[in-house]
């Protein structure tokens, strides 16, 4: 709805809503109306209890919010939604874009969804994010060929959605986020909220049943090569993430779903979680993913990103037994997924 420069009540299927115009006054805009209609609008959205929309046109992001001040300008709201693609022609500038893109989302704990094209050219932004969750679309048509600005051949997208256009799907992904926001803080679980743990549930919830073609090339390939994880699935990731806070042990069995935020240990041991399938039954879909944060200076330039690996195992009375059944080992993506 256009409206501004201050806060003004929705109407219509935006009834109970209230929109806050950050970039002053606005006329209607068709192609935030149909990303709405997807994300929170209240008879087809995915999240249709949102009831306070922060709008903010995307050169405003940029360049007010993102370049302006030492570091990224705190946006209210907790899930972004970025149905815009684009780049500045300038590597650099492109690059310190990102890292501060990423820097926000660690300092503000933010879920942000952004989206790529709609051919096979990857844009600069805001695709190539790490700490962001990058949408496509079930139908593979979508940027190819992995990240290409501060860092090459990250896979990308994260997720995929049964929509006609990148933007839509992108407020798929950012419906069904918003939807284990406010499980979240619902529940009131520590660390249920936090950007890495709820990316890593929709991960792991991604389904592959209607994209039959989907597949891992190899152990160093987290991801298909065009679809990512999947499909994103809202009552996989709902399970998941509602069946709670599982920490690792080595003596002590954890539920055949659920979730875990913790520290890599300094002296590189890994962290183990263990389950059984029940006795006389199959173990049908093994799914799971680990995400994580690169650490990023500002001041100094510089952005570390850790190499972690996830490995799936036989194991009897808490002790592994042969070689690894499944491993997903990328040094350069902060993601890993592995899929049974």
């Amino acid at each position: 709805q256009g409206g501004g420069p201050g806060s003004f009540a929705g109407a219509g299927v935006y009834a109970g809503k209230t929109f806050h115009p950050l970039s002053g006054q606005g006329p209607t805009s068709g192609h935030a109306a149909m990303v709405a209609s997807y994300w929170y609008r209240n008879d087809t959205g995915a999240a249709p209890a949102v009831t306070d929309i922060h709008a903010q046109r995307a050169v405003d992001f940029v360049f007010d919010s993102l370049l302006a001040g030492a570091e990224a300008t705190v946006l209210p709201g907790l899930v972004q939604n970025h149905s815009w693609v684009g780049g500045t022609g300038n590597a650099g500038t492109d690059v310190s874009i990102l890292r501060r893109f990423d820097h926000m989302i660690q300092r503000d704990g933010r879920i942000a969804v952004a989206g790529l094209r709609n051919d096979t050219q990857m844009a600069a932004l805001l695709g190539n994010a790490y700490h962001g969750i990058v949408a496509g679309l079930r139908s593979g048509a979508h940027s190819r060929g992995g990240s290409n600005v501060d860092g090459a051949g990250r896979m990308k997208p994260d997720l995929v959605a049964g929509a006609d256009l990148t933007s839509n799907a992108t407020a798929v992904v950012s419906g069904i986020a918003t939807l284990l926001m406010q499980g979240a803080l619902a529940s009131g679980a520590s660390d249920a909220a936090r950007p890495e743990v709820i990316k890593a549930v929709l991960l792991a919830g991604a389904s592959k049943q209607r994209i039959p073609g989907w597949r891992r090339l190899s152990s160093q390939r987290p991801y298909d090569e065009v679809l990512g994880a999947g499909e994103v699935n809202a009552l996989n990731a709902w399970r998941i993430h509602a069946a709670g806070r599982h920490i690792s042990s080595g003596s002590e069995e954890v539920p055949l779903q659920g979730w875990d935020f913790a520290l890599t240990a300094a002296n590189g041991v890994g962290r183990l979680y263990f389950f059984s399938v029940p006795q006389g039954g199959a173990g049908q879909t093994c799914s799971a993913a680990l995400t994580w944060h690169r650490a990023i200076d500002l001041e100094a330039g510089t952005a570390l990103l850790p190499d972690l690996t996830l490995k799936l195992w036989a194991a009897d009375h808490f002790v592994k037994t042969g070689g690894a059944l499944a491993v997903s080992d990328r040094a350069v993506d902060n993601v890993e997924h592995a899929f049974l």
